[in-house]
C-alpha cells in the first residue's frame, strides 16, 4: 500500500487522506473511532474496491461515496489494478462549529438518515473531487493566512454537493430532481422558516451560498415567478391570516412579521392587496 506524504496537522477535527493501493498490498485496514471522527466518508475515484465489515460486505465503485462507521478491510476488487480513494474524517464538533445554518440541516439529515452509497453523476463527481483536493491542500498548509476561511468555505460545498445528491435519491424513492428544482426547493423551506424575519432576496440568496441574480434566474425558471414576489405573496398569506384568527394590534402583527414599523406594514399591505390591514379585517362587518 502507498499512501500520500504524512503532514501533522495543527487544526483539529478533521482529517483528509488519498490513498493508493497498488499490487501486491493492494489492503488497507481501516480502524474506525468515534472518539476522534465520528464521522468517515469514502469517495472512489480510480478502480473499485471491497469493504468488509464485521458483519457484512460491500463494493465500492468509483463515482461513489460510503459511509464508513465500524471497522472495515478495504481490499482492491482487482488485484492488479491501481486503487485511488479519499477518506475524510471529522468530528461531531468540527461539523457543528464550521457548517454553515442552511448546510447544516441537510448535512444532519445526511449523516443520521446514512443512505449510503451515493452515486455521483460524472459533472458533480468532478466538483467533488476538485472539493476534495482543495480540501486536502489547505489541511497541509495550515500556516497560511487564509486556509482556514478556505477549509471552512470548501467543507460547507463539500457537504452541499453530498446533500444534493442524497435528496436526489431520498425524495420518496421517486425520481431525480434537477439541480434548479432542488435549489427551489429549499428556498421554500427557508422562506417558511424566515420568511417573517428576512423580506429581502439577498438574505435567501446568501444562505444558499448563490448570487442573487442567479437565485432570481432559477426560482423564475422553476415557478415562474420572481422570489421577490414570492416573499411578497407569503407574508400577505401570513398577515391574512394573523387578522382573520386574532385581534391583536396592527402593531403587534407588523413587528412579529419583521417590518420595521406599523406604517410599513400598512404601506406593504395596502399596495399588495388594496386594503388597508383594519379595511380587510372589517370587510365582512356592516
Amino acid at each position: 500500500m502507498e499512501t500520500e506524504k504524512e503532514h501533522v496537522l495543527t487544526r483539529p477535527g478533521i482529517w483528509i487522506r488519498l490513498i493508493h493501493l497498488t499490487a501486491p498490498l493492494s489492503t488497507y485496514a481501516f480502524f474506525f473511532d468515534d472518539a476522534d471522527f465520528k464521522h468517515t466518508l469514502l469517495t472512489l475515484t480510480t478502480g473499485s474496491v471491497e469493504l468488509s465489515f464485521k458483519d457484512h460486505s460491500d463494493t465500492a465503485k468509483v463515482s461513489e461515496i460510503h459511509y464508513l462507521d465500524d471497522d472495515c478491510l478495504i481490499k482492491g476488487a482487482d488485484s492488479d489494478s491501481v486503487v485511488k480513494f479519499w477518506l475524510l474524517r471529522f468530528s461531531e464538533s468540527y461539523a457543528q462549529a464550521t457548517t454553515y445554518k442552511v448546510v447544516a440541516e441537510a448535512s444532519i439529515e445526511l449523516l443520521q438518515g446514512q443512505r449510503f452509497p451515493i452515486l455521483a453523476d460524472s459533472d458533480t463527481f468532478k466538483i467533488l473531487k476538485r472539493l476534495l483536493q482543495l480540501l486536502h491542500k489547505h489541511q497541509e498548509y495550515t500556516t497560511s493566512a487564509y486556509s482556514a476561511t478556505i477549509c471552512e468555505l470548501t467543507f460547507n460545498l463539500l457537504f452541499s454537493c453530498f446533500a444534493e445528491l442524497h435528496q436526489m435519491i431520498s425524495i420518496g424513492g421517486s425520481k431525480r430532481l434537477l439541480r434548479k428544482e432542488l435549489v427551489a426547493l429549499r428556498f421554500y423551506n427557508l422562506l417558511n422558516r424566515y420568511a417573517t424575519k428576512h423580506h429581502d432576496v439577498r438574505y435567501y440568496a446568501q444562505e444558499l451560498c448563490m448570487a442573487q441574480g442567479n437565485l432570481a434566474k432559477v426560482i423564475k425558471e422553476v415557478t415562474g415567478k420572481a422570489p421577490k414576489i414570492i416573499i411578497e405573496e407569503h407574508l400577505i398569506r401570513i398577515t391574512k391570516e394573523m387578522l382573520d384568527s386574532t385581534v391583536v394590534s396592527i402593531y403587534i402583527i407588523a413587528e412579529e412579521t419583521g417590518f420595521k414599523s406599523s406604517s410599513a406594514f400598512i404601506s406593504f399591505f395596502k399596495a399588495q392587496t388594496g386594503k388597508s390591514p383594519n379595511e380587510y379585517r372589517n370587510r365582512n362587518i356592516r
